[in-house]
């Protein structure tokens, strides 16, 4: 009996269009009872689409047609009639303004209205999509912020507009993709949303303090897909984070330590010119006083470059008699020259005067340092020193 019955209100719906469309013959002849009809079946969707090109139906009814699949829930029929319609701006455009005053009413009628704005967005002007784009994500995430309770960011996201709707709102959805990553969202889109469309270092850097507040959940536990999600950010608080990172790690955890590492040295190798360095500085001064020869030798070049001649005696008293020069991994010798060519050399005659000094009045490892680095740089040695 169900399976009759729902055969018999087919074939009604199927009459009623077909004879809508053979009824058809001036624009007067078509209502809005037809209209509502044809946003019922397969037959209707393309008597609907019939009358897009049809110069006797006026634009007004065409746009009124097309208002109608959107509140029978049919987004996806609007897409395909403006898709095949020669010109679909102005359409699309009518659409959109009659559907906009609605997104504020009822929530069941207000998401519809959001699905028929997705619908027609792709047919207008750039600038017109980002005002459509930035509407949505206003109405999306109306109310909620950093203290929102994380089920009163999920309930109202999912209720609106879902992640992948907040993934089509472009750079308008890069604040709600940064609340959501904050809570353990989505992570992987929402941070490829976030990253490419961030427009600035303040935002930049909100995506990274999202990323923290989400490796701080109890439920997750580093990795290097997080490591390299900083290095991505790219600013300079994202490399003394992970500088941080690199030396909070244990020994145990080499592959970890080496990829926050690696990261924090990339991103600092590539900031550009004027940029206040204090972060970085501050970030590596730790490593002056690591038991572990390169983080040391790291620190003393790395912050000659930084501060230049300020960082000189604190670069050379870093240099203990402790016996831990020769536990690393890179060569003593080559971590020496890089110290002297890397980290003196540019700082010139008071580099030089400081390393004779050295020569003289240092411990074993100071001594050492200043000699090779006063061949490397052909420099004259006290003569009682070159007896």
């Amino acid at each position: 009996m169900l399976g009759s019955r729902i055969w018999r209100t087919g074939v009604i719906f199927g009459l009623a269009a077909l004879v809508s469309v053979m009824s058809l013959g001036c624009s007067s002849e078509i209502t809005d009872e037809d209209l509502k009809i044809w946003t019922n079946n397969e037959e209707g969707f393309r008597q609907m689409a019939s009358i897009m090109t049809n110069p006797d139906v006026p634009q007004e009814q065409r746009i009124r047609g097309l208002y109608f699949l959107v509140k029978a829930n049919h987004p996806e029929q609007v897409s395909r009639i403006l898709y095949n319609t020669p010109e679909p701006a102005g359409l699309a455009q009518g659409l959109r303004d009659k559907l906009l005053p609605e997104l504020e009413g009822e929530l069941e009628e207000a998401v519809r209205v959001k699905d028929g704005l997705f619908s027609v967005v792709s047919f207008l002007s750039k600038e017109e999509q980002e005002a459509i784009n930035k509407q949505l994500s206003e109405w999306a995430f109306q109310g909620l912020g950093k203290e929102s309770t994380t089920e009163q960011i999920k309930s109202q996201v999912e209720h609106r507009i879902g992640i992948s709707g907040v993934e089509r709102l472009g750079k308008y959805g890069v604040e709600g993709a940064i609340l959501l990553i904050s809570r353990g969202f989505a992570v992987t889109k929402l941070f490829e949303l976030a990253n490419e469309n961030k427009a600035s270092t303040e935002q930049a850097n909100a995506l990274l303090d999202a990323l923290i507040a989400y490796e701080a959940l109890p439920e997750v536990s580093l990795t290097s897909s997080h490591i390299a999600r900083y290095r991505e950010v790219g600013t300079l608080r994202a490399g003394a984070h992970l500088m941080g990172i690199y030396q909070s790690l244990p020994a145990e955890d080499r592959d970890l330590k080496l990829d926050a590492f690696n990261g924090a040295e990339s991103i600092f190798s590539s900031l550009p010119e004027g940029t206040d360095k204090g972060a970085m500085a501050n970030s590596v001064r730790p490593l002056l006083k690591s038991t572990d020869p390169d983080d040391r030798w790291y620190a003393i070049t790395t912050l000659l470059k930084l501060d230049g001649e300020k960082a000189m005696d604190s670069a050379w008293k870093s240099l203990l008699d402790d016996g831990i020069y020769t536990n690393g991994l890179i060569d003593p010798l080559k971590s020496i020259v890089d110290f002297c060519r890397e980290g003196l050399e540019p700082l010139g005659k008071i580099a030089a005067e400081k390393t004779l000094k050295m020569v003289t009045q240092g411990n074993r490892v100071q001594r050492a340092a200043a000699l090779i680095c006063l061949k490397a740089h052909e420099l004259p040695l006290p003569n009682k020193t070159a007896k």
